[in-house]
Protein backbone atom coordinates (compact mmCIF):
# COMPACT_ATOMS: atom_id res chain seq x y z
CA UNK A 1 0.00 0.00 0.00
CA UNK A 2 1.68 3.52 -1.03
CA UNK A 3 1.48 5.63 1.82
CA UNK A 4 -0.28 9.19 1.28
CA UNK A 5 0.54 9.80 4.76
CA UNK A 6 0.64 13.37 5.02
CA UNK A 7 4.46 14.11 5.46
CA UNK A 8 4.60 17.52 3.43
CA UNK A 9 2.31 18.80 6.55
CA UNK A 10 5.13 17.70 9.01
CA UNK A 11 8.87 17.82 7.88
CA UNK A 12 8.46 21.33 5.81
CA UNK A 13 11.27 22.77 3.96
CA UNK A 14 11.47 25.03 7.23
CA UNK A 15 11.68 21.99 9.29
CA UNK A 16 13.88 20.08 6.83
CA UNK A 17 16.53 23.07 7.36
CA UNK A 18 16.20 22.88 10.87
CA UNK A 19 17.15 19.64 11.48
CA UNK A 20 20.21 19.40 8.90
CA UNK A 21 21.42 22.78 11.30
CA UNK A 22 20.81 20.89 13.90
CA UNK A 23 22.88 18.01 12.63
CA UNK A 24 25.94 20.25 11.72
CA UNK A 25 25.93 21.73 14.83
CA UNK A 26 25.61 18.99 17.66
CA UNK A 27 26.02 15.46 15.43
CA UNK A 28 23.69 12.65 15.99
CA UNK A 29 20.86 12.97 18.74
CA UNK A 30 21.17 10.86 21.71
CA UNK A 31 18.55 8.19 20.11
CA UNK A 32 20.59 7.55 16.89
CA UNK A 33 23.81 7.73 18.42
CA UNK A 34 23.04 4.66 20.79
CA UNK A 35 21.34 2.72 17.73
CA UNK A 36 24.71 3.13 15.48
CA UNK A 37 26.50 2.18 18.31
CA UNK A 38 24.42 -0.88 18.84
CA UNK A 39 24.28 -1.72 15.12
CA UNK A 40 28.68 -1.44 14.78
CA UNK A 41 28.43 -4.09 17.93
CA UNK A 42 26.89 -6.52 15.41
CA UNK A 43 28.26 -5.42 12.01
CA UNK A 44 31.29 -3.80 10.93
CA UNK A 45 30.67 -1.64 8.44
CA UNK A 46 33.44 -1.33 6.84
CA UNK A 47 32.96 -1.76 2.96
CA UNK A 48 29.12 -2.25 3.71
CA UNK A 49 26.96 -0.95 1.66
CA UNK A 50 23.70 0.42 3.63
CA UNK A 51 20.05 1.26 2.96
CA UNK A 52 18.33 3.74 4.95
CA UNK A 53 14.29 3.78 4.81
CA UNK A 54 13.09 7.03 5.51
CA UNK A 55 16.83 8.78 5.54
CA UNK A 56 15.84 12.04 6.63
CA UNK A 57 18.55 14.55 6.43
CA UNK A 58 21.05 12.03 6.65
CA UNK A 59 22.55 12.57 9.35
CA UNK A 60 22.50 7.95 10.29
CA UNK A 61 23.89 7.53 6.40
CA UNK A 62 26.62 10.30 6.73
CA UNK A 63 27.99 8.85 9.80
CA UNK A 64 27.96 5.20 8.70
CA UNK A 65 29.65 6.07 5.40
CA UNK A 66 31.95 7.97 7.87
CA UNK A 67 32.93 4.85 9.43
CA UNK A 68 33.48 3.47 6.57
CA UNK A 69 30.58 1.90 4.49
CA UNK A 70 31.48 1.83 0.28
CA UNK A 71 28.08 3.21 -0.71
CA UNK A 72 24.87 4.05 0.69
CA UNK A 73 21.15 4.44 -0.50
CA UNK A 74 18.76 6.61 1.42
CA UNK A 75 14.67 6.51 -0.11
CA UNK A 76 12.78 9.29 1.70
CA UNK A 77 9.04 10.58 0.28
CA UNK A 78 9.95 14.16 1.20
CA UNK A 79 11.65 16.10 -1.28
CA UNK A 80 12.70 18.64 1.46
CA UNK A 81 14.21 15.85 3.39
CA UNK A 82 16.31 14.96 0.39
CA UNK A 83 17.60 18.01 -0.38
CA UNK A 84 19.35 18.88 3.08
CA UNK A 85 20.62 15.12 2.56
CA UNK A 86 22.38 16.07 -0.72
CA UNK A 87 23.75 19.08 0.66
CA UNK A 88 25.10 17.68 4.39
CA UNK A 89 26.30 14.31 2.40
CA UNK A 90 28.50 17.27 -0.05
CA UNK A 91 29.72 18.78 2.68
CA UNK A 92 30.77 16.03 4.40
CA UNK A 93 32.89 14.89 1.78
CA UNK A 94 30.52 11.58 0.78
CA UNK A 95 28.03 12.90 -1.97
CA UNK A 96 29.57 10.55 -4.53
CA UNK A 97 29.12 7.33 -2.49
CA UNK A 98 25.09 7.93 -1.75
CA UNK A 99 22.37 8.07 -4.23
CA UNK A 100 19.39 9.21 -2.66
CA UNK A 101 15.84 9.03 -4.08
CA UNK A 102 12.46 10.80 -3.57
CA UNK A 103 10.29 7.84 -3.48
CA UNK A 104 7.83 5.48 -1.39
CA UNK A 105 10.00 2.07 -0.51
CA UNK A 106 7.01 0.00 -0.88
CA UNK A 107 5.95 1.57 -4.26
CA UNK A 108 9.68 1.37 -5.84
CA UNK A 109 10.74 -1.75 -3.69
CA UNK A 110 11.90 -3.97 -7.13
CA UNK A 111 14.04 -0.78 -8.30
CA UNK A 112 15.52 -0.53 -4.90
CA UNK A 113 19.00 -3.00 -4.40
CA UNK A 114 19.30 -5.45 -1.67
CA UNK A 115 22.29 -4.09 1.00
CA UNK A 116 24.04 -5.36 3.58
CA UNK A 117 22.29 -3.11 6.45
CA UNK A 118 18.72 -1.84 6.20
CA UNK A 119 17.76 1.24 8.64
CA UNK A 120 14.56 2.52 9.65
CA UNK A 121 14.85 5.18 12.24
CA UNK A 122 11.98 6.39 13.20
CA UNK A 123 9.95 5.68 10.38
CA UNK A 124 7.38 2.65 11.12
CA UNK A 125 5.95 5.16 13.22
CA UNK A 126 4.77 7.19 10.68
CA UNK A 127 3.40 4.50 8.00
CA UNK A 128 0.17 2.81 8.04
CA UNK A 129 1.21 -0.27 6.79
CA UNK A 130 4.04 -1.17 8.91
CA UNK A 131 3.63 -4.82 7.90
CA UNK A 132 4.63 -3.90 4.10
CA UNK A 133 7.20 -1.51 4.78
CA UNK A 134 9.23 -3.93 7.14
CA UNK A 135 8.42 -6.89 4.84
CA UNK A 136 10.00 -4.58 2.00
CA UNK A 137 13.22 -3.74 4.32
CA UNK A 138 13.89 -7.19 5.67
CA UNK A 139 13.48 -8.65 1.63
CA UNK A 140 16.27 -5.79 1.30
CA UNK A 141 18.53 -6.62 4.18
CA UNK A 142 21.36 -9.33 3.36
CA UNK A 143 22.93 -8.73 7.15
CA UNK A 144 21.25 -6.64 9.35
CA UNK A 145 18.80 -4.32 10.38
CA UNK A 146 18.70 -1.35 12.54
CA UNK A 147 14.98 -0.22 13.78
CA UNK A 148 14.05 2.65 16.84
CA UNK A 149 10.11 3.01 16.89
CA UNK A 150 7.75 4.00 19.66
CA UNK A 151 7.83 1.57 23.00
CA UNK A 152 4.56 0.16 23.50
CA UNK A 153 3.73 1.39 26.63
CA UNK A 154 0.46 3.91 28.38
CA UNK A 155 2.74 6.79 27.61
CA UNK A 156 3.60 6.05 24.20
CA UNK A 157 -0.57 5.49 23.61
CA UNK A 158 -1.34 9.09 25.53
CA UNK A 159 1.42 10.59 23.42
CA UNK A 160 0.19 8.84 19.92
CA UNK A 161 -3.41 9.69 20.80
CA UNK A 162 -2.82 13.31 21.46
CA UNK A 163 -0.50 13.95 19.02
CA UNK A 164 -3.11 12.48 16.50
CA UNK A 165 -6.13 14.60 18.01
CA UNK A 166 -3.95 17.76 17.47
CA UNK A 167 -3.45 16.72 13.79
CA UNK A 168 -7.60 16.21 13.67
CA UNK A 169 -7.64 19.81 14.89
CA UNK A 170 -5.09 20.95 12.89
CA UNK A 171 -7.31 19.54 10.03
CA UNK A 172 -4.09 17.61 9.04
CA UNK A 173 -3.47 13.92 7.48
CA UNK A 174 -0.85 13.11 8.92
CA UNK A 175 -1.11 10.55 11.86
CA UNK A 176 1.13 8.42 14.06
CA UNK A 177 0.66 5.17 14.57
CA UNK A 178 1.57 2.69 17.36
CA UNK A 179 2.96 -0.44 16.11
CA UNK A 180 3.01 -3.87 18.12
CA UNK A 181 7.06 -4.56 18.46
CA UNK A 182 5.86 -8.06 19.01
CA UNK A 183 4.05 -8.27 15.86
CA UNK A 184 7.70 -6.75 13.74
CA UNK A 185 9.51 -8.61 15.96
CA UNK A 186 7.65 -11.53 14.77
CA UNK A 187 7.81 -10.71 11.17
CA UNK A 188 11.57 -10.37 11.46
CA UNK A 189 12.36 -14.11 12.66
CA UNK A 190 9.76 -14.89 9.61
CA UNK A 191 12.26 -12.89 7.58
CA UNK A 192 15.42 -15.10 9.18
CA UNK A 193 16.40 -12.72 11.54
CA UNK A 194 17.21 -12.27 15.10
CA UNK A 195 16.23 -9.23 16.34
CA UNK A 196 16.92 -8.41 19.54
CA UNK A 197 16.17 -4.93 21.42
CA UNK A 198 19.39 -2.87 22.55
CA UNK A 199 17.61 -0.14 24.52
CA UNK A 200 15.02 2.70 25.08
CA UNK A 201 15.23 5.91 24.71
CA UNK A 202 12.61 8.26 26.21
CA UNK A 203 9.33 7.02 23.87
CA UNK A 204 11.70 4.89 21.67
CA UNK A 205 12.58 1.35 21.51
CA UNK A 206 16.15 0.59 19.67
CA UNK A 207 16.06 -2.85 18.16
CA UNK A 208 18.63 -4.56 16.17
CA UNK A 209 18.32 -7.79 14.40
CA UNK A 210 20.81 -9.65 12.23
CA UNK A 211 20.90 -12.90 9.87
CA UNK A 212 20.38 -16.07 11.71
Amino acid sequence: MACNCGLQEIFTDRVSRHDAHKYERRGLDVRARRLLRGLERKVDLKDRTTLEIGIGTGGFTIEMLNRGAASAVGVDAVAGQLEQARRLAEAHGVADRLQLTNADMTEISEQVSPADVVVLDRVVCCYPDWNGLLDAAATHARAAMALSYPRYAWYTRFWVASANIAMRLLRRSFRLYLHSPASMQQLLRAKGFSPQVIGHRAVWELLIATRT
